[in-house]
């Protein structure tokens, strides 16, 4: 549980800093979007961190699809830049071995959430937030 909840807080922090950093710019809006986002977030883990079944399921689902979808959209990318589906000027400067290089974090970030979520799947977690469930109201 410890840590599905420091991977997706460092997720977070990582997405967070890349679209600020990205943007090149920081406005009010995007700080007022980042802070209540981030709350959001929080309270989420907060709920997940008191055993909230709901919560739980919502994180496990959450990384599963992470754990497809990260791996998957890598695939894409790297089979539209060998075979120039439409890409060609894009990918045009990029040697086959520096895109793949720059993918594989996102490869990492992919198996981690995908390890995690079946972490989350264990009978133990699940009997956990079950009895979590009837003893918090």
């Amino acid at each position: 549980m410890i840590a599905t909840l420091i991977w997706v807080g460092l997720y977070w922090a990582v997405a967070t800093t890349f679209g600020f950093v990205y943007s090149g710019a920081i406005t009010g809006e995007d700080v007022s979007y980042a802070v209540v986002w981030t709350a959001a977030l929080g309270l989420w883990m907060w709920r997940v961190w008191h055993g909230g079944p709901v919560a739980v399921r919502y994180m496990r689902q959450v990384l599963r699809a992470f754990g497809v979808l990260a791996p998957g959209g890598v695939a894409l990318i790297i089979v539209f830049a060998l075979t120039g589906f439409g890409l060609d000027d894009v990918f045009d400067n990029w040697p086959t071995s520096q895109l793949i290089l720059l993918t594989l974090p996102m490869i990492a970030v992919g198996v981690v959430s995908f390890m995690l979520s079946r972490l989350l799947n264990r009978p133990v977690v699940t009997e956990w937030t079950m009895a979590r469930r009837t003893t918090v109201r």
